[in-house]
């Protein structure tokens, strides 16, 4: 399993602007798909997407802003 992740880690290290927008609209659509079958699901658990939404952008501004810019 291990060696798998590396090798997906190896391989993302040469994608360009346009691989990672590929990338970000095939996971936007799926995520449109699992919502648009089970919306009652995706309804009642709205509190709990909201709350993972905010760490992950939290997250995503922290490196982007703190640590790999070194500022």
């Amino acid at each position: 399993m291990v060696k798998l992740i590396r090798g997906f880690l190896t391989v993302t290290k040469q994608y360009n602007i346009w691989d990672f927008g590929m990338l970000k609209v095939a996971v936007f659509c799926f995520g449109l798909l699992v919502g648009a079958y089970f919306p009652a699901f995706i309804f009642d658990h709205t509190s709990f997407i909201w709350l993972v939404f905010g760490l992950a952008s939290a997250w995503i501004v922290y490196i982007t802003l703190v640590k790999y810019s070194g500022g």
